[in-house]
């Protein structure tokens, strides 16, 4: 892509359906997105990617069809990418990655059931990916990261359940990430944020509920 012009459509591979794309990021450092698959069985294989290139493919691990990944970011500030997990009895842990090879497993914390993941980003700009976290009754939480350490653990509002998190990014150019809500009419609202601050809240359009934010 150049903006939103299509510069080449490419054909990378045929997939078996038994793999699902798990992830996407740069694992390697090069300042170029890899792709990260997981199949059925739980085996975790990572494409180092040249555009639309295979450069290199690397089993990563075989993982217990209980834990499931999260999420991939950057959380250690080196430039790659690592892998946020989450088992079914809510144990969280963080995989730090230099490419396909696991630097270090560590285990985070244990989350209880009414308490789900709803997305990560660089909120406070300090390079490191934080977390964010969503209870059943609406509260949302945000964990502010240095590797796998929680550095802070902040409420930043109650939310009725039919508003969710859609996305998070740098939407205003500052160097932290915002977040972006949807509700269930399609209005879209952005927070933008400093760290768990919210700067401004803003309604940025109401967009027809067959359309998803991908």
């Amino acid at each position: 892509m150049d903006g939103p012009n299509i510069v080449r459509s490419t054909t990378v591979f045929d997939m078996p359906t038994h793999w699902d794309l798990a992830g996407a990021g740069d694992f390697t450092g090069d300042g170029r997105a890899d792709l990260l698959w997981r199949d059925d069985a739980g085996r975790v294989v990572l494409w180092e990617m040249n555009g639309p290139e295979i450069v290199r493919h690397g089993l990563v691990a075989d993982v217990p069809t209980t834990m499931q990944i999260l999420d991939t970011a950057d959380f250690t500030g080196d430039g790659r990418n690592d892998i946020l997990w989450q088992d079914d009895n809510g144990r969280v842990s963080l995989w730090e990655m230099n490419g396909a090879n696991i630097v270090s497993q560590t285990d985070i914390t244990t989350v209880p059931a009414d308490q789900h993941f709803a997305g990560t980003g660089d909120f406070n700009g300090d390079f490191r990916a934080d977390i964010l976290w969503r209870h059943d009754n609406g509260d949302l939480r945000m964990w502010e990261m240095d590797g796998a350490n929680i550095l802070a653990d902040t409420a930043l509002g109650t939310l009725p359940d039919y508003w969710q998190v859609a996305d998070t990014g740098d939407y205003n150019g500052d160097g932290m990430s915002d977040i972006l809500w949807r509700d269930d009419a399609g209005t879209i609202v952005l927070w933008e944020m400093n760290g768990p601050t919210i700067v401004d809240d803003t309604a940025v359009n109401t967009i027809p509920t067959n359309w998803h934010i991908v």
